[in-house]
């Protein structure tokens, strides 16, 4: 299209004829988490596996694509500064006690706007946004990375909740398409009171897509308050007849290998950096604490399903799966990502179905590999799959 001298490029999208199954795609982490150098490899040619997707887009279109989760990395928001002389403040209390100003606001409304922009108007991932609609839930780097996995202090303080409202409002503007007053009319998610951004979206005639928002509602004890669970097995049960397969968006893998002991070795660290001042400093020195004053693998561990302190909810959460599978009478499988390699596991009944398609629990889940994002060590994944041991 041409308007005078400027030519404004035209796209199109494609639908599925009536009764046909959609054809969708999934994708997670795109963009590049802090500690990957700009010289890296992958640094150097960002959107190559978008390029891809277009590829297979032009041969066989796309009717949807989804975004299980970082769909952007905001964790840059702290090197803004007010925000950085925040987290820099050497009294934990007085981090903590600290108000929420005016120029944090500013700051953060920003650089959440243009990291927002520059993100999705990078070649390839614009071409893909703008001919194939998307779904999307968020994860923590869509806030800030592992938003939700901190002590209750730092959880609740006054900056931590500002800044929330700052990256809610660019969530639901850029990723959802609406805003608290728009949404009051429109109703798009399974709750309207704006505390939680659940969807049940249908795929075709067959396939319906459930995403749960594990971030909103997140503490550093529970991925999702029992509200949640009650929510969610209130749709599904209320889903109309002819669906055969419940799509379930994870953010975080509900099946991952451990870290055995990993966890309670950070946990001891944490506990001391927050009643030993003179630990604390040298904590800090050493790097082995973050800006938040939390040993900087800990959000990581304790982030996941599979983290001791989520054994009990991960159960509960599995339970309920498995109420969709045998309620609905339908095939429940899994998508998740934020691990930045691929992966596959499986949840199935004990003993084991001779064929797996007779047994009504089988779920499989399929962990994508990260859009952008780069892959993790080969030595720390060849250490997680020592671990990669079956439970009951």
């Amino acid at each position: 299209m041409h308007a005078g001298d400027t030519t404004t490029k035209t796209y199109s999208f494609w639908l599925p004829a009536v009764g046909q199954p959609m054809h969708w795609g999934y994708t997670s982490c795109n963009g590049f988490s802090g500690s990957i150098p700009q010289d890296a490899p992958e640094r150097q040619d960002a959107t190559y596996l978008w390029r891809d997707m277009l590829r297979l887009h032009s041969a066989f279109p796309l009717h949807c694509l989804v975004g299980g989760g970082d769909q952007l990395y905001n964790d840059a928001v702290f090197k803004e500064p007010t925000l950085h002389a925040w987290g820099n403040l050497e009294e934990h209390e007085v981090k903590v006690a600290a108000d929420w100003t005016n120029e944090m606001l500013d700051q953060s409304t920003r650089f959440y706007l243009e990291n927002y922009v520059r993100s999705f108007v990078m070649e390839d991932v614009c071409d893909a946004y703008a001919q194939i609609p998307q779904v999307m839930v968020w994860d923590d780097h869509d806030l800030w990375d592992g938003y939700g996995s901190y002590d209750k202090p730092i959880q609740e303080c006054k900056v931590f909740q500002g800044l929330f409202s700052v990256a809610r409002r660019f969530y639901l503007l850029f990723q959802q398409h609406t805003t608290d007053k728009f949404n009051k009319v429109k109703q798009e998610f399974l709750t309207n009171d704006g505390t939680e951004f659940h969807f049940l979206k249908y795929l075709g005639p067959q396939v319906a897509v459930l995403g749960v928002d594990m971030r909103s509602q997140r503490t550093k004890a529970r991925i999702m308050p029992p509200s949640t669970f009650a929510l969610l097995k209130r749709t599904v049960d209320e889903m109309p007849p002819g669906t055969q397969h419940l799509v379930v968006l994870s953010g975080i893998p509900l099946i991952f290998p451990t870290v055995p002991s990993a966890e309670s070795v950070l946990g001891c660290i944490s506990t001391l950096s927050r009643n030993v001042r003179a630990f604390r400093g040298m904590a800090r020195a050493t790097g082995i604490l973050d800006r938040f004053d939390q040993p900087e693998l800990l959000d990581d561990l304790i982030d996941g399903w599979v983290a001791e302190v989520h054994a009990e909810e991960r159960l509960e959460f599995i339970h309920l799966l498995q109420h969709f599978a045998t309620a609905k009478n339908v095939r429940v499988s899994i998508l998740s990502g934020d691990a930045h390699v691929a992966g596959v596991g499986r949840l199935y009944s004990k003993p084991k179905f001779k064929n797996i398609a007779d047994d009504p629990l089988f779920m499989p889940q399929i962990v994508s590999s990260a859009i952008m994002n780069a892959p993790p060590p080969t030595g720390a994944v060849k250490m997680l799959m020592q671990t990669n041991w079956a439970s009951e």
